[in-house]
């Protein structure tokens, strides 16, 4: 009874931490994606002021 337990309690343990690391990552690739149209925001005004 006390290994189905533990074995559960690993299984359990280790899609939590997958799911933990999926949205991480989103997370991640989000920040990216606001940054990089943040930059060519930036790169289109400096272009504008230019002209």
């Amino acid at each position: 009874m006390k290994g189905g337990f533990l074995l559960m309690w690993l299984v359990f343990n280790r899609f939590l931490l997958i799911g933990l690391g999926v949205a991480i990552g989103i997370t991640i690739m989000c920040l990216f994606q606001v940054s990089k149209q943040a930059d060519e925001q930036m790169t289109q005004m400096k272009r504008r002021n230019e002209e």
